[in-house]
């Protein structure tokens, strides 16, 4: 009750594809909830982030290496980056892979934040191998949010990193495996 509309609700551990509903009063809230305990057991219901703009980054770590990709940002047909937007729609010029494509006139100092922040993040949870952080940045009040980690990234979020390709990246991650047994 001390959340003010809109909101956004979803399942704790499915990520921000499935089962993510926006809603604006007490009735869509408590379908959304519904939906959401459909895929889970716990729920997360959270103020919308207005002004919104999303950026996704990637982190390689494990044996030696650690690389952070480049920040990119992803494009949506509505107001919640769906799963039809990610996986079923077709290409769109201007975009890579995924749905995403490169942040345009992503300020110098909030890239370098966002990488920072991604490394930090994995370090922090102990994680290895490939990982992608995903940020919601509130444009207006010039605030970065740390939305969700995602430590089995879709295509393992090799388009993030220049000039990698999914059969390099999975070499890696082999290497990786075999060095943190």
């Amino acid at each position: 009750e001390k959340l003010k509309y809109p909101l956004i609700v979803k399942p704790n551990s499915l990520g921000s594809s499935i089962g993510v509903k926006k809603v604006e009063n007490r009735k869509e809230l408590i379908q959304a909830i519904n939906v959401a305990f459909e895929f889970d057991r716990f729920v997360i219901i959270e103020k919308l982030v207005e002004n919104l703009r999303e950026f996704n980054c990637a982190v390689i770590l494990g044996a030696g290496e650690e690389l952070v990709s480049r920040v990119d940002e992803p494009v949506t047909a509505g107001k919640v980056f769906s799963f039809s937007d990610k996986y079923l729609q077709k290409p769109i010029k201007g975009k890579t892979k995924m749905g995403q494509k490169h942040a345009e006139n992503l300020p110098e100092k909030l890239e370098t934040e966002i990488k920072q922040l991604s490394l930090k993040t994995v370090k922090a949870l102990d994680l290895y191998g490939v990982v992608r952080v995903d940020y919601l940045y509130d444009t207006k009040r010039k605030k970065l949010y740390c939305n969700e980690v995602n430590s089995i990234p879709g295509s393992l979020a090799y388009f993030l990193f220049d000039k990698m390709t999914q059969t390099k990246l999975v070499d890696k991650l082999a290497i990786i495996a075999e060095s943190e047994k």
